[in-house]
């Protein structure tokens, strides 16, 4: 069933920081509308449950669009809805691999107060 694509302030943001993410970033979209619940490749997956992100209850998932670029997305509602919250590289969401809690908890408060249209 396809799914209405919402963004947000912070996608816009994040778009604009990363300009080569927009191929990939057009890929998943088109993929996500088609079918929200497939899997977009190997690294679609949740935030950590007990992570700082993970513990807001929002089921917020990322997936791989490059090496170091992630999309961070949810999927919820009937009808099915996809709220993007932008293409964010690890560093900057405190996952790479020295993984930055703060910037985590930094970055969890930045996805619970947007707003989506």
């Amino acid at each position: 069933m396809p799914a209405q694509i919402r963004l947000c302030d912070l996608y816009m943001e994040t778009v604009k920081a990363h300009p080569e993410a927009a191929q990939g970033l057009a890929k998943f979209i088109s993929a996500k509308a088609a079918d929200p619940v497939a899997p977009y490749g190997g690294s679609d997956t949740h935030f950590v449950g007990e992570g700082p992100i993970g513990r807001l209850g929002l089921k917020i998932k990322h997936a791989h669009i490059s090496q170091d670029l992630s999309v961070v997305y949810r999927v919820h509602s009937k009808p099915t809805l996809v709220d993007i919250y932008g293409v964010f590289s690890h560093k900057e969401l405190g996952t790479g691999n020295a993984p930055n809690v703060k910037m985590q908890k930094s970055m969890g408060k930045k996805f619970s107060n947007q707003e989506f249209k």
